[in-house]
C-alpha cells in the first residue's frame, strides 16, 4: 500500500483533513491508513479536498460502526462509543459548509416596502 504525505498536493491536504498523516497510526479501525489509491479515487470522484474529506468521514463512520463499542484487553479498556457519531457529524458539517459556499446557492428574501414611495414601487 502506497502512503505519501505532501502538503503541496491535494492528496496530502486530504490526509491532513481526515487525520491520516502518520503511517501506521491512521484513523481507520486498527490504526490503519487509507492508501494513496483510495484517496486519489475519492478526490477524483468528489472534485475538491473538502468534499473528498466529507466522503472519507462517511467511510470512517461505516467502518467504525462494525467495531465493538468497548474492548477489554487485560486491565485496559478501550471505549469507542461516539466514534461513529463523531465521524458522521464531521461529514455532515463539511457537506453543509460546502453547500453554503457554492456559487449555485441562492437565497430569496421577500421585501415589502412600507415608506412613502411604496405605492410607486409596486407599479
Amino acid at each position: 500500500m502506497a502512503f505519501t504525505y505532501d502538503l503541496n498536493e491535494d492528496l496530502g491536504k486530504l490526509r491532513l483533513q481526515i487525520g491520516d498523516s502518520i503511517l501506521d497510526v491512521g484513523p481507520r479501525p486498527g490504526q490503519a491508513n487509507f492508501s494513496d489509491a483510495e484517496l486519489t479515487a475519492t478526490l477524483t470522484e468528489e472534485g475538491t479536498v473538502e468534499a473528498a474529506a466529507a466522503h472519507m468521514f462517511e467511510i470512517l463512520a461505516r467502518e467504525w460502526s462494525s467495531q465493538p463499542a468497548e474492548v477489554e484487553i487485560g486491565p485496559r479498556t478501550e471505549i469507542y462509543r461516539g466514534v461513529v457519531d463523531n465521524f458522521q457529524d464531521m461529514a455532515t458539517n463539511l457537506r453543509e459548509a460546502i453547500a453554503g459556499t457554492t456559487a449555485d446557492a441562492a437565497y430569496a428574501v421577500p421585501l415589502e416596502r412600507t415608506d412613502a414611495y411604496a405605492d410607486a414601487a409596486d407599479e
